[in-house]
Protein backbone atom coordinates (compact mmCIF):
# COMPACT_ATOMS: atom_id res chain seq x y z
CA UNK A 1 0.00 0.00 0.00
CA UNK A 2 2.90 2.42 0.88
CA UNK A 3 4.61 1.11 -2.59
CA UNK A 4 1.56 2.36 -4.62
CA UNK A 5 1.13 5.86 -2.75
CA UNK A 6 4.67 6.40 -3.42
CA UNK A 7 4.06 5.16 -7.22
CA UNK A 8 0.70 7.88 -7.19
CA UNK A 9 2.60 11.20 -5.66
CA UNK A 10 5.59 10.61 -8.36
CA UNK A 11 3.25 10.17 -11.03
CA UNK A 12 1.07 13.47 -9.56
CA UNK A 13 4.21 15.53 -9.52
CA UNK A 14 5.53 14.36 -13.16
CA UNK A 15 1.91 15.71 -14.36
CA UNK A 16 2.28 19.19 -12.34
CA UNK A 17 5.26 19.91 -13.82
CA UNK A 18 4.50 18.74 -17.60
CA UNK A 19 1.07 21.22 -17.16
CA UNK A 20 3.77 23.91 -15.85
CA UNK A 21 5.90 23.58 -18.76
CA UNK A 22 3.11 23.32 -21.46
CA UNK A 23 1.62 26.64 -19.83
CA UNK A 24 4.91 28.56 -19.61
CA UNK A 25 5.79 27.23 -22.60
CA UNK A 26 1.97 29.03 -23.99
CA UNK A 27 3.01 31.94 -22.75
CA UNK A 28 6.68 32.33 -23.96
CA UNK A 29 5.41 31.52 -27.22
CA UNK A 30 2.58 33.96 -27.35
CA UNK A 31 4.86 36.85 -26.09
CA UNK A 32 7.45 35.79 -28.90
CA UNK A 33 4.80 35.86 -31.66
CA UNK A 34 3.26 38.95 -30.47
CA UNK A 35 6.52 40.50 -30.82
CA UNK A 36 7.35 39.85 -33.86
CA UNK A 37 4.05 41.21 -34.95
CA UNK A 38 4.55 45.03 -34.17
CA UNK A 39 5.97 47.46 -36.66
CA UNK A 40 9.36 48.88 -36.49
CA UNK A 41 9.69 52.45 -35.38
CA UNK A 42 11.97 54.50 -38.56
CA UNK A 43 13.44 57.47 -37.82
CA UNK A 44 12.47 60.62 -39.64
CA UNK A 45 14.48 63.23 -40.82
CA UNK A 46 13.07 67.17 -40.80
CA UNK A 47 14.10 69.46 -43.86
CA UNK A 48 15.61 72.96 -43.32
CA UNK A 49 13.45 76.12 -43.69
CA UNK A 50 12.50 77.04 -47.42
CA UNK A 51 13.96 79.65 -49.60
CA UNK A 52 12.72 83.35 -49.18
CA UNK A 53 11.61 83.01 -45.34
CA UNK A 54 11.24 85.82 -43.39
CA UNK A 55 14.06 85.48 -40.66
CA UNK A 56 13.82 87.70 -37.36
CA UNK A 57 17.67 89.40 -36.97
CA UNK A 58 18.62 91.68 -34.65
CA UNK A 59 14.81 92.92 -33.75
CA UNK A 60 13.53 93.05 -37.63
CA UNK A 61 12.36 90.89 -40.25
CA UNK A 62 13.78 90.50 -43.37
CA UNK A 63 13.02 88.84 -46.15
CA UNK A 64 16.06 85.51 -46.79
CA UNK A 65 16.50 83.81 -49.55
CA UNK A 66 19.10 80.79 -48.81
CA UNK A 67 21.59 79.01 -51.16
CA UNK A 68 22.36 75.27 -51.65
CA UNK A 69 25.50 73.63 -52.63
CA UNK A 70 27.28 74.95 -55.09
CA UNK A 71 26.93 78.03 -53.84
CA UNK A 72 26.57 81.17 -56.26
CA UNK A 73 29.85 82.88 -54.82
CA UNK A 74 32.88 80.89 -53.64
CA UNK A 75 36.07 82.20 -53.24
CA UNK A 76 39.81 81.54 -51.06
CA UNK A 77 41.49 83.67 -49.59
CA UNK A 78 44.32 83.34 -47.18
CA UNK A 79 44.19 79.30 -46.29
CA UNK A 80 39.98 79.96 -46.31
CA UNK A 81 37.21 79.02 -47.93
CA UNK A 82 34.63 82.07 -48.49
CA UNK A 83 30.94 80.88 -49.51
CA UNK A 84 27.60 83.34 -50.10
CA UNK A 85 25.01 80.56 -48.10
CA UNK A 86 22.34 83.35 -48.54
CA UNK A 87 21.29 87.22 -48.68
CA UNK A 88 18.46 89.20 -47.04
CA UNK A 89 17.17 92.14 -47.56
CA UNK A 90 14.84 94.85 -45.69
CA UNK A 91 14.22 97.39 -43.14
CA UNK A 92 16.76 96.71 -40.22
CA UNK A 93 16.12 98.22 -36.52
CA UNK A 94 19.17 99.31 -35.03
CA UNK A 95 19.41 98.24 -31.23
CA UNK A 96 21.57 99.56 -28.99
CA UNK A 97 24.72 97.56 -28.70
CA UNK A 98 24.97 96.24 -32.17
CA UNK A 99 27.79 97.53 -34.21
CA UNK A 100 27.23 100.89 -35.80
CA UNK A 101 25.74 100.75 -39.25
CA UNK A 102 27.06 103.58 -40.75
CA UNK A 103 24.90 106.29 -43.02
CA UNK A 104 25.47 107.18 -46.72
CA UNK A 105 26.64 110.33 -45.93
CA UNK A 106 28.80 110.18 -42.63
CA UNK A 107 27.74 109.67 -39.15
CA UNK A 108 25.89 106.11 -37.97
CA UNK A 109 22.31 105.43 -37.36
CA UNK A 110 21.43 105.63 -33.68
CA UNK A 111 18.91 103.44 -31.92
CA UNK A 112 15.86 103.06 -32.71
CA UNK A 113 16.61 104.10 -36.14
CA UNK A 114 15.81 102.46 -39.24
CA UNK A 115 18.25 101.35 -41.98
CA UNK A 116 16.87 99.46 -45.23
CA UNK A 117 19.94 97.01 -46.04
CA UNK A 118 21.04 94.02 -47.98
CA UNK A 119 22.95 91.61 -45.82
CA UNK A 120 24.99 89.10 -47.58
CA UNK A 121 25.37 85.64 -45.67
CA UNK A 122 28.53 83.90 -45.47
CA UNK A 123 30.07 80.39 -44.75
CA UNK A 124 34.09 80.81 -43.56
CA UNK A 125 35.95 77.37 -43.85
CA UNK A 126 39.69 77.28 -42.86
CA UNK A 127 41.82 74.42 -44.14
CA UNK A 128 44.81 75.22 -41.93
CA UNK A 129 45.41 77.98 -39.24
CA UNK A 130 45.85 81.38 -41.05
CA UNK A 131 47.39 84.48 -39.28
CA UNK A 132 44.35 86.47 -40.47
CA UNK A 133 41.31 86.38 -42.43
CA UNK A 134 40.39 89.78 -44.17
CA UNK A 135 37.22 90.14 -45.40
CA UNK A 136 37.81 92.18 -48.70
CA UNK A 137 34.10 92.52 -50.12
CA UNK A 138 33.55 96.15 -51.55
CA UNK A 139 30.17 97.28 -53.39
CA UNK A 140 30.92 98.81 -56.90
CA UNK A 141 28.69 102.45 -56.59
CA UNK A 142 29.93 103.99 -60.17
CA UNK A 143 31.19 103.62 -63.36
CA UNK A 144 34.25 104.60 -62.40
CA UNK A 145 35.09 101.69 -60.29
CA UNK A 146 35.11 103.31 -56.89
CA UNK A 147 34.00 100.69 -54.16
CA UNK A 148 32.31 101.02 -51.04
CA UNK A 149 33.13 98.97 -48.00
CA UNK A 150 30.24 96.92 -46.39
CA UNK A 151 27.82 99.44 -43.79
CA UNK A 152 29.16 98.38 -40.60
CA UNK A 153 32.06 99.59 -38.20
CA UNK A 154 32.54 95.97 -37.11
CA UNK A 155 31.99 92.28 -38.48
CA UNK A 156 32.41 89.84 -36.39
CA UNK A 157 35.11 87.30 -38.16
CA UNK A 158 37.36 84.71 -36.36
CA UNK A 159 39.97 86.79 -37.29
CA UNK A 160 43.17 86.72 -36.04
CA UNK A 161 42.23 83.55 -33.91
CA UNK A 162 40.79 81.36 -36.69
CA UNK A 163 41.70 77.71 -35.79
CA UNK A 164 42.84 74.77 -38.65
CA UNK A 165 39.61 72.69 -39.95
CA UNK A 166 36.96 75.31 -38.60
CA UNK A 167 33.61 76.20 -39.65
CA UNK A 168 32.49 79.55 -39.40
CA UNK A 169 28.83 79.81 -40.50
CA UNK A 170 26.51 83.04 -40.97
CA UNK A 171 28.98 85.92 -40.66
CA UNK A 172 26.65 88.97 -41.74
CA UNK A 173 27.89 91.55 -44.09
CA UNK A 174 25.15 94.35 -44.40
CA UNK A 175 25.17 97.76 -47.19
CA UNK A 176 22.83 99.95 -46.71
CA UNK A 177 20.67 100.36 -50.14
CA UNK A 178 18.01 102.52 -51.12
CA UNK A 179 14.11 100.74 -51.60
CA UNK A 180 14.52 101.79 -54.92
CA UNK A 181 17.55 99.57 -55.74
CA UNK A 182 17.10 96.96 -58.42
CA UNK A 183 20.97 95.42 -58.61
CA UNK A 184 23.49 95.87 -56.07
CA UNK A 185 27.09 95.05 -57.96
CA UNK A 186 30.19 93.82 -55.16
CA UNK A 187 33.68 91.73 -55.64
CA UNK A 188 35.29 89.82 -53.34
CA UNK A 189 38.75 92.05 -53.58
CA UNK A 190 40.64 88.82 -54.22
CA UNK A 191 42.87 88.67 -57.56
CA UNK A 192 42.25 88.57 -60.17
CA UNK A 193 39.10 91.16 -59.24
CA UNK A 194 35.82 89.28 -59.94
CA UNK A 195 32.45 91.19 -59.43
CA UNK A 196 29.23 89.60 -58.87
CA UNK A 197 25.56 91.59 -59.86
CA UNK A 198 22.61 91.08 -57.33
CA UNK A 199 19.61 91.45 -59.25
CA UNK A 200 16.46 92.43 -56.67
CA UNK A 201 13.61 90.81 -58.46
CA UNK A 202 9.91 91.18 -57.75
CA UNK A 203 9.17 90.19 -54.32
CA UNK A 204 12.53 91.02 -52.85
CA UNK A 205 13.89 87.42 -54.36
CA UNK A 206 17.38 87.63 -55.80
CA UNK A 207 19.18 86.48 -58.01
CA UNK A 208 23.10 86.24 -58.33
CA UNK A 209 25.14 86.65 -61.35
CA UNK A 210 29.05 86.49 -62.24
CA UNK A 211 30.21 89.25 -64.49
Amino acid sequence: MTKEKGISTVIGAIIIVAVAVIFFGGVFAYQYLTLQKVPKITQSQTRNQPDNASSNISGSTLNKTSFNYPYPVAWQESGATFSLIGISMGNMTIEKGLPEIKKPNGGAYLPGEKAYILQLHLKISTTRAVDCLPLNIRRLINEEGNLLAPSVTQIWLPGCSAQANQTYSDVRVPFVISPAEKEVIFTTGTLPKNFYSVKILDGNNVKVEKL
